[in-house]
């Protein structure tokens, strides 16, 4: 177990290098619409939200245990700044929030890029 958390340390510090070395800005995509992100690709939205796509990953499971996609983005808006991993489970489309935004994927390309959409989700609040 202790390997395990090791190697996805590894990975997530090896990512955030690799994102600070290739980061590029794309211009404004409009909440409620369809667009497609691609890994280090940071896209900033009318309101100052700023997402990022950092990778991938995949968790090695027992046999016949469900194995999640990982999923690492980073957020911003106004003065904070996080970073979070995502297990995203079952079928598309995968479903989840942070602060008052929702985020639906619709499609992906193994750790190379997601067609997704961004909501306002004023009920939500992490």
């Amino acid at each position: 177990m202790e390997k395990r958390a090791l190697i996805l340390i590894v990975l997530i510090f090896c990512s955030s290098f690799i994102y600070a070395q290739t980061k590029t800005t794309i211009t404004k995509p409009k909440f409620d619409e369809l667009f497609t992100i691609k890994k280090n690709d940071t896209l900033s939205f009318s309101d100052g939200l700023r997402i990022s796509f950092l990778g991938h990953g995949s968790k090695i499971a027992e046999e016949g245990v469900e194995v999640p996609l990982i999923l690492v983005m980073h957020y911003s808006v106004g003065s904070l700044s996080k970073e979070k991993i995502y297990s995203l489970f079952g079928r598309l489309p995968y479903v989840w929030s942070w602060k008052n935004y929702l985020f639906v994927v619709t499609e992906f390309e193994y750790d190379a890029s997601m067609k997704m959409k961004v909501a306002m989700d004023y009920e939500s609040g992490e």
